[in-house]
């Protein structure tokens, strides 16, 4: 997730008026086709105090070996698509920095709007949003499937944002067309300092009606565990999200092994006092869509050619769980967000560590039999 730069108020708190919305491919709907942009030149988003940046930590720096474990290590995940869940016919909103018109999403984005410049391109100069669909849903294109996300077949909506109150706009934009554009889950790989109760912050009631209005809301814990207990940001504090935090699994798909993420962010909650994360899954070098000559494109990590880069945090660990929802509402489109919730937390792997690690094969034999509220 992003840590924040020294930049004016006025880019922090302002956002500028919308002007468009696009999208392609929506079933039913009639709305103008996307136009792919790779221009890097415009304003950076998500740029604000505490976004919840890449690791602190030389965590950040641990390569993993290329191989079927590269991407996306979440266990039980290969148990899950042999029985033909894949995605197909979700779709996840993604709000974040954009997506760079990727071979290994770009055919399935079927909504996009830029509350942060207003225009109708994909683009993504910052990077973190390309990073963070890839996870969620890469098809794994330009690797031969080597890399892909967890829900490869789900379609996609961007909501490009550059600032909290963008970010908040920009989940009431994703509950205001949920309907049209077949909307489920919601990815938030972002966060703020909490300073108040979930009942009193403006992103948090954001999510709470998001949640209200049938959508599934997965939130980055935040990469800020140097803060100690209490760390959870904003919306991550809020009880209806599904919280995320992060574990380093060694580069294996064996949970038996994990330790918590070292820069992870861990309750409880500062002022309501919940237990939070929620839920577990891998955060260290994770390998997923990489937009070329973007602000987080840096050399020093391992890539894969110009299509594929590791990036470290809990906003790496979310759109892993995002995913996951997705296939969980495949298999039981009648589930609930709070019936999600409790069936990733019914069914996680604890081990001698006592971390709630996300299990996708258990989580996916717990729903089939979950009775729905």
């Amino acid at each position: 997730m992003i840590r924040t730069q020294n930049i004016p108020p006025a880019l922090l708190f302002q956002a500028p008026p919308a002007r468009a919305i696009a999208s392609v491919g929506a079933a039913g709907t009639s709305v103008d086709r996307v136009e792919l942009s790779q221009d890097s030149s415009e304003f950076t988003p998500v740029n604000f105090r505490q976004m919840l940046a890449l690791s602190k930590s030389d965590q950040s720096r641990v390569d993993r070996p290329v191989g079927e474990t590269a991407s996306i290590r979440l266990p039980g995940l290969d148990k899950v698509w042999a029985q033909g869940f894949t995605g197909k016919g979700q779709t996840i909103a993604i709000i974040d920095s954009g997506f760079f018109p990727h071979a290994d999403i770009k055919d399935r984005v079927v909504g996009y709007v830029d509350l942060a410049s207003g225009k109708e391109k994909l683009s993504d100069n910052w990077g973190h949003g390309t990073h963070v669909a890839g996870i969620v849903a890469g098809s794994g294109k330009k690797s031969d499937g080597q890399v892909k996300g967890v829900a490869p077949e789900a379609n996609l909506v961007g909501v490009r944002i550059g600032s909290m109150q963008q970010a908040i706009d920009g989940l009431r934009w994703v509950i205001a067309h949920k309907e049209e554009l077949n909307i489920g889950v919601v990815n938030i790989s972002l966060g703020e300092v909490a300073t108040q109760s979930y009942k009193d912050d403006p992103w948090c009631q954001a999510v709470e009606d998001a949640t209200k209005a049938g959508l599934t809301v997965v939130v980055a814990a935040g990469n800020e565990g140097d803060r100690g207990a209490g760390s959870v940001s904003t919306p991550g504090i809020s009880p209806s999200a599904i919280t995320v935090g992060g574990v380093d699994d060694q580069g294996t798909v064996d949970p038996s092994d994990d330790t918590r993420y070292i820069d992870g962010s861990f309750g409880p909650t500062v002022v309501d006092k919940l237990v939070k994360p929620d839920v577990m899954a891998p955060a260290i070098s994770i390998f997923s869509t990489l937009s070329p000559s973007s602000g987080l494109d840096d050399p020093t990590r391992a890539h894969i050619g110009k299509d594929y880069m590791t990036m470290a945090g809990t906003s790496m660990a979310t759109p892993a769980v995002a995913g996951l929802v997705a296939l969980l509402k495949q298999a039981r489109p009648d589930l609930a967000p709070a019936d999600l919730k409790k069936i990733l937390q019914q069914s996680v792997y604890h081990g001698q560590q006592n971390l709630p690690i996300v299990q996708a094969d258990a989580a996916l034999e717990l729903a089939k039999t979950y009775k729905a509220a």
